[in-house]
């Protein structure tokens, strides 16, 4: 039921059976890192034109993750590295 609403996002995600292998190396990176890095590199920086943008259910829990983390940096390392562990397979068959 879950994959009906939210989609699912991995660093690395098989296509065609297995054929095609779309990775996702900026996934986890913070966007700030991110716009910084496209600033001193002088690419160019857009919005998301998309309506849904910043008013999705994605959006939302970030905000309640980066509300839980205020002033708390390894806490917010932590969720982002467990998270990144799982989706790369590295739970050790834990969840």
């Amino acid at each position: 039921m879950r994959a009906l609403f939210a989609p699912v996002h991995s660093i690395k995600e098989p296509f065609f059976g297995g054929r095609l292998a779309v990775i996702r190396p900026l996934l986890l990176v913070e966007k700030k890192y991110i716009r910084k890095a496209a600033l001193q590199w002088r690419l160019p920086l857009w919005d998301n034109p998309c309506p849904s943008a910043g008013g999705t259910q994605r959006s939302a829990i970030m905000q309640d993750v980066e509300r839980l983390c205020e002033g708390h940096k390894a806490r917010r390392t932590n969720i982002f590295n467990a998270l990144g562990r799982w989706q790369l397979g590295m739970n050790n068959g834990k969840g």
